[in-house]
């Protein structure tokens, strides 16, 4: 094709990986039901006759053992779904070692696309979080702990 726009289908793949864990996920969870229940599936593979389907029978899985990991589940595919209609991209840029004493976690920036306009979240995994007045006094204490490590590092070498 020369010029003009591409022809066929254009597919957002984060959507369609999204529908199928939403549908793999949902089916998983009737065939429970089936199996344990004894009782006729939903008559497709879609994601509105599972839904359907489990919502009919939402009262015996919220008393099911397993009941906290459907919920989970549930919560987890609906957060994909909507960051799929809703996507807010994220720079993720790691510091350094966190220079709280004792923790062996790495600092990193978080900021994301639309709240450009906030300051970055700057912690470790370990929840030892730096705000704005701090990073300048955190920036050489990084610096530190950073010469710290790799001289740690290098005797473990050596």
């Amino acid at each position: 094709m020369r010029g003009g726009q591409p022809r066929g289908i254009c597919l957002n793949e984060v959507a369609v990986a999204a529908r199928s864990d939403v549908v793999g996920m949902l089916a998983s969870w009737a065939a429970l039901v089936v199996d344990e229940r004894a009782v006729s599936g939903p008559g497709g593979r879609n994601v509105g006759e599972l839904a359907a389907f489990l919502a009919t029978h939402l009262d015996w899985l919220g008393a099911h053992p397993a009941a906290q990991d459907f919920a989970d589940e549930i919560a987890e595919l609906a957060h994909a779904a909507d960051n799929v209609l809703h996507p807010n991209p994220t720079l993720h840029m790691e510091l350094g070692p966190c220079a709280e004493p004792g923790c062996d976690q790495m600092v990193s920036a978080t900021v994301r696309a639309e709240d450009a306009h906030l300051p970055p979240q700057v912690g470790c995994s370990a929840g030892h979080v730096c705000q704005p007045h701090q990073w300048l006094l955190m920036a050489g204490q990084i610096h530190q702990a950073m010469r710290g490590h790799l001289a740690r590092r290098s005797e473990h070498v050596a």
